[in-house]
């Protein structure tokens, strides 16, 4: 019998949870939001670096840069934001890739 992608999910969190990962860890709350969209992605730790790298860019960059624009800097020059999302994105990105894979690598966690 094929589980379903929550089923999955759901015993992954468990057994991460056995080895004191918590489940905010093996899968954050924005994993949970595309997860309960219906878009089928795999947990952080489980995935490649390059995935994790686009993903909490994508994730963080643009939403962040909005809402500072809109709270402090009002700024109209677009290409300017565009840059700031840019590089606010690969930072955390490549700071959240980098902790999920030495976190996995730390817990043995194989790839999805």
């Amino acid at each position: 019998m094929q589980r379903s992608t929550q089923e999955k999910i759901d015993i992954y969190i468990i057994e991460l949870k056995k080895q004191g990962v918590s489940p905010y860890t093996s899968v954050p709350p924005l994993h949970r939001l595309i997860l309960k969209l219906g878009i089928n992605i795999t947990p952080p730790l489980s995935s490649g670096f390059f995935v994790n790298f686009l993903l909490f860019a994508l994730l963080f960059g643009p939403p962040w840069t909005l809402l500072m624009n809109f709270l402090y800097w009002q700024s109209d020059w677009i290409l300017g934001l565009l840059f700031l999302a840019a590089i606010a994105g690969g930072l955390f990105g490549f700071i959240m890739a980098a902790f999920m894979r030495a976190k996995a690598k730390s817990l043995d966690i194989p790839n999805w």
